[in-house]
């Protein structure tokens, strides 16, 4: 399994899939604040402070942890289906709390399966929606994954699904109906996160999450 490491958000514009965004390097030192993160985290977030570390506990499960010496915090995460083990993850803090993206890797090809983006958004765990709903695409007989994905936006105190190209020439094509029907602005409801307000969202005065996605 491979953390991964990301720093900031990005502007309001969405990113060219040639241009994903790019971590810069962590600091040398570690904060007086911070704890160093545990040699078994499957995956680190950088928060303006202190980063957080996703963690397997035998007693708890999955759960993410504030790497602070003073109050630190912590969210339950409640894995994607098929996610429990062998997934890969990534993540940040933003506005709206930790957002983690899991990849679930394919038995096939080197490319991912399926994906997923959680937040807890105000609640006491991580819960996830799909980020991929069409088709895989075939080069060379090789699935690929969807010519589209959603990828996570942040408005105001709101986490936003939008549509975004993933594969070389997808640009060109307009997204699925299925698609654009899952995205827009996501809120937790029960046991779920799922879509809360109207499709086809407006990215205005928005940040992309800058985490880079299958």
């Amino acid at each position: 399994m491979r953390a991964a490491l990301c720093l900031a958000l990005v502007a309001c514009s969405p990113p060219a899939t040639s241009d994903a965004p790019v971590a810069p390097a962590p600091p040398d030192e570690l904060d007086a604040r911070c704890v160093e993160a545990p040699a078994h985290a499957l995956a680190i977030l950088a928060d303006g402070t202190c980063p957080w570390a996703l963690v397997l506990s035998d007693s708890s499960g999955l759960a993410v942890h504030e790497l602070a010496k003073a109050s630190p915090r912590a969210f339950a995460v409640v894995p994607p289906p098929g996610c429990e083990v062998g997934c890969e993850w990534r993540g940040l803090v933003t506005e709206v709390g930790p957002v983690l993206v899991a990849t679930r890797p394919s038995r096939i090809s080197e490319t991912a399966e399926e994906a997923w983006v959680g937040a807890a958004l105000g609640g006491v765990k991580l819960l996830f929606a799909p980020l991929w709903y069409d088709r895989s695409a075939l080069g060379d007989a090789t699935p690929l994954g969807p010519s589209h994905t959603l990828a996570p936006w942040v408005c105001g105190k709101e986490l936003v699904l939008a549509p975004e190209p993933r594969l070389a020439g997808a640009a060109a094509e307009e997204p699925s109906e299925g698609l654009r029907a899952a995205a827009g602005a996501y809120a937790i409801t029960g046991d779920e996160l799922v879509r809360s307000g109207p499709a086809d969202p407006r990215l205005t005065n928005c940040v992309r999450v800058a985490v880079d996605l299958p």
